[in-house]
């Protein structure tokens, strides 16, 4: 099935004929895709600033308050941060998690893609 749909493309905005189910899922992925890479960039940042603050003598609490005043809503949790605070300070120097034992992730995509056209 076939259908008509707007995508938003930059600026613009066009009508695209699609497979709607296909086309659909790989945006979604897409978007999940990108949102935790940021939130990953974004995590890994804290725990530089949480570095930062055991060098400078902060302690835990001190160092959560910063990262709340500086991060707002995107801020780490107390937890976390308290992880990686003690983590530090008993003379970690990693910020990038340990390697995971298990299964690695995989990604799937459906086997057939459909190519969108502009009308």
């Amino acid at each position: 099935m076939v259908e008509t749909g707007l995508l938003e493309i930059g600026l613009g905005v066009h009508r695209i004929r699609m497979s709607s189910c296909s086309f659909l899922s790989q945006s979604v992925g897409l978007l999940i895709s990108r949102d935790s890479h940021i939130a990953m960039e974004r995590s890994l940042e804290q725990r530089y600033a949480i570095k930062v603050c055991v060098r400078l003598g902060k302690n835990a609490t001190e160092t959560f308050q910063m990262l709340q005043k500086a991060f707002k809503d995107d801020c780490i949790s107390r937890s976390q941060s308290g992880k990686w605070h003690k983590a530090f300070k008993e003379g970690g120097e990693e910020v990038a998690d340990e390697p995971r034992s298990g299964r690695p992730t995989t990604a799937r995509t459906d086997s057939k893609f459909c190519v969108p056209t502009v009308d």
